[in-house]
């Protein structure tokens, strides 16, 4: 079906087309995975710029291009660079889109020009207006001009094209397919990097904010041109999502170097250490303290309670009344202290319960004396998308304290920091509860001695 709308209002020789709404929606689905505001948003103007350009070939050269690559082949390069190439016949063309207005100069990353395999026979520069709705396809250029004219920058790795340089009336690249577009450069091969090599450049560009520009540029070439290495390390970058963790979908989370909170407590934490929320309270019995919960009127007597349960030794009769107040209290708290406390009373209770969290362990290390610690994180979902998340940070030993000055920061999809938590003298524990709303995405930092680890997470 012919998706084009031409913009008549324009210069002889300019090429606008409209902007499909429900094109739009769709073409941001397909890269909300991206792990990224800014990497997302480079997605959604390649894609859409992409399947405009198809369309327009199709029509004007009277072929049929059918755009049978898997997303992700794509997905995994806007992860990291701006741009993207169409294999029409034996030629390619490769597009750059740009939201500048100034027709200046364009930049074009260098992986298009040096990588064999991406390497263009003209380069077609797209101007995206998401505020006024179209695309404005500002001209084309061929390799050896690309080469000629434009100014390297070996600093951002890209090559500046004056705008003047642009040949603007498209329709003669449409004429010239008539007769045959140029071949595809050949460039010098990249150099070869042994699995190992590519294993070890993987692990060192996981956390880097510009990956591109954190290796030699000879490095990066060749990683990135490996389909399997580029995709390991997307994948590497990926965000956790928490949906998948409640649907038991964990293969994210344990490739980055998570456990179930179950096996990592089993497997790290002192078999006498005391993981609990706050000081237990054991001055009443069981049953006296069934009585406080369910009259339900003395806030900080059902904290200790909720938080005594689980050193409770509750007779079998007692404990569907317990589980009967504290599913009730889950169902019907706003308070973050409430439901977390009842949530682990009642994981103490009936471990398999539907309202039982999903928790995972992270072991942590800033070379401070050679000590680790965990990173622990409890997830439950609430009414309308929402999930309540309890994060901790905690020594592994009855021995041990948090240094000082260690931080657990929450950080929204911005970097903006949304709440910190800094440890004092003799913390052994620090913590921090909150919801997030479907679709959000945060991310969790831990700092100490100019040192850190963090994890992005979706909602």
């Amino acid at each position: 079906m012919n998706i084009i709308n031409f913009i008549s209002d324009c210069y002889a020789n300019e090429l606008k087309i409209a902007l499909d709404e429900n094109i739009k929606r769709q073409t941001w689905q397909e890269v909300k995975n991206l792990s990224t505001e800014i990497n997302r948003h480079c997605g959604y103007i390649n894609l859409l710029s992409r399947k405009y350009f198809i369309q327009w070939l199709n029509l004007v050269c009277n072929i049929n291009i059918t755009d049978t690559n898997n997303i992700i082949d794509y997905i995994t390069i806007w992860e990291f660079i701006n741009g993207n190439a169409i294999n029409v016949n034996n030629n390619r063309l490769v597009l750059i889109p740009t939201e500048t207005q100034d027709r200046v100069s364009i930049s074009i990353p260098k992986e298009w020009l040096k990588i064999p395999e991406w390497v263009g026979s003209y380069y077609v520069i797209v101007g995206v207006n998401l505020e006024e709705n179209y695309l404005d396809f500002w001209g084309y250029i061929n390799y050896d001009n690309l080469q000629e004219n434009g100014e390297t920058d070996n600093l951002n790795h890209t090559v500046n094209l004056p705008y003047e340089c642009l040949e603007t009336d498209l329709n003669l690249m449409a004429l010239e397919y008539e007769y045959s577009w140029e071949n595809i450069p050949q460039v010098s091969p990249l150099k070869c990097l042994s699995p190992q090599i590519q294993k070890n450049l993987i692990t060192e560009l996981e956390n880097s904010f510009f990956p591109r520009l954190s290796l030699d540029f000879s490095d990066w070439l060749s990683l990135v041109s490996i389909a399997d290495a580029r995709y390991k390390l997307y994948s590497h970058r990926q965000s956790i999502s928490l949906g998948d963790l409640l649907k038991n979908k964990t293969e994210n989370i344990l490739r980055k170097g998570w456990q179930s909170l179950q096996d990592f407590i089993k497997d790290n934490f002192e078999t006498d250490f005391d993981l609990k929320m706050s000081p237990a309270f054991r001055s009443i019995s069981p049953q006296e303290g069934l009585n406080v919960l369910v009259k339900n009127d003395n806030y900080g007597q059902i904290l200790e309670i909720l938080n005594t349960i689980p050193n409770w030794q509750i007779r079998e009769n007692l404990q569907q009344e317990f589980i009967r107040v504290l599913v009730d209290l889950i169902n019907n708290t706003n308070d973050e202290e409430i439901l977390w406390s009842s949530v682990f009373a009642l994981e103490s209770l009936q471990a398999n319960h539907s309202l039982c969290s999903k928790g995972y362990g992270k072991l942590i290390n800033f070379n401070e004396e050679n000590k680790n610690y965990g990173l622990l994180i409890n997830i439950l979902p609430r009414n309308f998308g929402q999930i309540s998340i309890f994060v901790r940070v905690s020594v592994l030993s009855n021995e041990d304290n948090l240094p000082e000055s260690l931080s657990l920061k929450i950080l929204d999809e911005n970097e903006d920091l949304f709440q910190a938590i800094i440890s004092e003298k003799g913390d052994n524990t620090i913590q921090y509860k909150f919801w997030a709303d479907e679709g959000e995405t945060f991310k969790i930092q831990v700092s100490c001695n100019n040192n850190y680890i963090e994890d992005t997470f979706k909602v």
